[in-house]
């Protein structure tokens, strides 16, 4: 008993020591016998996350964008895929307006064609194909100079294959890629030689058609109704050019041939 006095003793020692250090290092609360000065402290308004302004996740160089381009990215993205890279231009010169009549009979039988495609009208189409073919040997290149002559003869051979590939198909689908040919030469034939007296002629595009590789076609009114597609997608396309507007209906050249 006498060698454990000591140790009871220190170690007494060093309980009271810790808590009169823990008791320092805290402060007692406000009101406490042993802090009675110190009043009741006063609180700021502390702003929540919720309530604090959002942060904007974009880098700082996003603030320079241009508030177009920042609200119509959709749209954008969405005109530039509708437009792909293609090398038929306006080459329209006075020709007679003989040939142009003839050639407005031709254009008349492929909107006929057009429409039945959308309709999923194998029938009529192949029809209107017969009808286009007529109209296309009732054309007469003898009233072109010689320069439009060889245009004219490149693009009625062209025309006249597309045609006898539509005829030779078995299936609507089929027919559908042979009319895109058609419409090409259709295209080229109106931006070269006019389309008589039938306007407006509109180029109308379907980004879909062909496993997203898309395709043009010409209509003589603005709602799109789609060749490619019929009941599908009737209406999936837009109009990307004006090849005659309306104006032209009303105020024809007067050619002297």
């Amino acid at each position: 008993m006498i060698h454990l006095k000591p140790l009871c003793i220190g170690a007494l020692l060093l309980v009271i020591t810790g808590c009169a250090a823990t008791y320092e290092l805290s402060d007692p609360p406000p009101g406490h016998p042993a802090n009675p000065h110190v009043g009741e402290p006063t609180y700021e308004r502390s702003t929540t996350l919720a309530e604090a302004d959002p942060v904007d996740p974009r880098p700082a160089k996003s603030y320079q964008w241009t508030p177009d381009k920042e609200m119509n990215t959709d749209h954008y993205q969405h005109t530039q895929k509708e437009k792909p890279d293609r090398e038929i231009k306006d080459t329209h010169e006075q020709v007679p307006d003989s040939f142009e009549g003839q050639l407005a009979q031709v254009l008349r039988a492929y909107f006929g064609i057009a429409d039945a495609l959308a309709a999923d009208d194998f029938k009529t189409a192949t029809n209107k194909v017969e009808l286009m073919q007529t109209r296309l040997k009732q054309a007469d290149p003898k009233l072109l100079d010689e320069a439009k002559r060889e245009q004219w003869n490149q693009i009625n051979k062209a025309m006249g294959e597309a045609l006898q590939r539509f005829l030779h198909t078995p299936a609507l689908e089929a027919a559908r890629t042979a009319f895109e040919s058609i419409s090409g030469q259709m295209e080229k034939s109106v931006r070269t030689f006019g389309s008589g007296d039938l306007a407006p002629v509109y180029v109308l595009h379907c980004p879909m058609a062909f496993g997203n590789r898309g395709a043009h076609w010409l209509q003589p009114y603005e709602r799109v109704n789609n060749p490619y597609y019929g009941a599908r997608m009737l209406r999936c396309g837009s109009v990307t050019d004006t090849l005659v507007p309306v104006q032209e209906d009303k105020n024809k050249h007067n050619h002297n041939h």
